[in-house]
């Protein structure tokens, strides 16, 4: 789950994850979003992180109703904390790169073969 707001990116991971530890560390990010199919493409960003650790947000919520209803999300959330406590990690890009290998020659070629055309 990530959501775009106001020029940052948020989503959620549990306290004691790699990621969390990390940017408590070190507070620089590179966050990649993608489409996997046959044609990959995508954008990197980099960024400067922050671990919010009072966590769920009424914004979380907001993020799991895209995928279920308002009370489904409350209960998936209530069955997740019984697991791990979750933090919001905020990403603030500083710099972006896109990627697609669709306008790659050698990519066609090989997806091409891959569906035997």
């Amino acid at each position: 789950m990530v959501q775009v707001r106001k020029r940052t990116i948020s989503y959620y991971t549990p306290e004691r994850s790699q990621k969390a530890r990390n940017i408590a560390k070190n507070n620089n990010v590179t966050l990649i979003i993608y489409v996997e199919s046959p044609d990959i493409r995508g954008v990197i960003v980099y960024g400067k992180g922050e671990v919010d650790l009072t966590a769920w947000d009424p914004e979380a919520y907001s993020m799991l109703e895209k995928y279920m209803s308002r009370e489904d999300s409350e209960k998936w959330w209530q069955i997740l904390n019984e697991h791990a406590k979750w933090v919001k990690i905020t990403v603030k890009p500083e710099r972006l790169a896109s990627f697609d290998y669709t306008k790659d020659e050698v990519w066609k070629e090989m997806v091409n073969k891959m569906e035997g055309e």
